[in-house]
């Protein structure tokens, strides 16, 4: 859950930070806030999660697996967000933004702080 809210507060930070402009700058953020990653966790979480929700109250089908790897596809979750980002309009004008996020964030992030904690928790 932190890490959905995460992510909401970095979509709300950009769009107030200006409006998407090319993919370019689009790409720019998508390195600065460690997507990839973050998309990884947040699939990994989601299909454990779901798979919870079979003990006790249903078995687990094929089905049931397939669903949420639909759900939980890494590439819908990728292109989503750089639509997200594109449709926002100019982001020419967030230099500073990325300024901030590359050096600070994507280091906070990547590093040897919260996605490897992250993984931590998930493990059997």
């Amino acid at each position: 859950m932190r890490l959905i809210t995460a992510t909401l507060t970095s979509f709300t930070f950009l769009s107030t930070a200006a409006l998407a402009s090319g993919s370019a700058l689009v790409d720019r953020y998508y390195e600065a806030l460690n997507m990839p990653e973050v998309f990884e966790v947040l699939r990994d979480e989601g299909i454990a999660s779901g798979e919870k929700l079979t003990d006790g109250a249903f078995s687990a089908s094929p089905a049931w697996t397939k669903r949420l790897e639909v759900i939980y596809d890494m590439d819908k979750m990728d292109n989503a967000f750089r639509e997200g980002l594109q449709s926002m309009g100019d982001l020419s004008g967030s230099e500073e933004a990325l300024a901030f996020l590359n050096p600070i964030l994507a280091v906070r992030l990547s590093g040897s702080n919260w996605m490897p904690a992250r993984r931590w928790m998930m493990r059997p």
